[in-house]
């Protein structure tokens, strides 16, 4: 059986409680990105820069310090059966766009199901959001794990 086929709705589908559900993701990245600009020990700022939405989710981006970070959640990545189950990545970069090759030499060591470099433009690195916990803790460990991952490429 096709594993992209076409999968016909329930009526449990077009209930409204899909579409709360389905609004949990770009609130979740909402409020990782404010957590994060709320941060006083990091240089922080959305100037110039927007959320995205398109067809594999939602993109918002923030600068940290000297570094651009990507937080996304992909259904892309996360129905790539190579990859760990989770709907939350970020990329992070230089200020102009770029991800170094020493950045790149950093990401080589990092387990192949925890990234990607195949499905987008930058390398992402997976977020593991904390499950049965409350919109505050899930986003408090995902802004702690972005800042992880930043502090990999210091």
């Amino acid at each position: 059986m096709d594993s992209d086929a076409f999968i016909p709705f329930t009526d449990e589908d077009l209930s409204p409680e899909i579409a709360k559900k389905a609004e949990r993701y770009y609130t979740v990245v909402d409020e990782t990105i404010a957590l994060l600009c709320a941060d006083e020990s990091l240089d922080t700022s959305t100037e110039r820069l927007q959320g995205r939405a398109n067809r594999d989710g939602y993109i918002k981006s923030v600068y940290v310090d000297e570094f651009v970070v990507m937080l996304e959640y992909s259904r892309q990545l996360w129905k790539d059966p190579s990859k760990i189950d989770s709907p939350f990545w970020v990329a992070v970069c230089t200020r102009d766009w770029k991800q170094t090759d020493d950045m790149k030499n950093k990401i080589h060591y990092i387990d192949p199901l925890k990234k990607d470099d195949i499905n987008y433009n930058y390398f992402y690195l997976a977020l593991e959001p904390l499950k049965e916990a409350t919109l505050d803790e899930v986003c408090l460990d995902l802004k702690r794990q972005v800042i992880e991952w930043v502090n990999l490429f210091r």
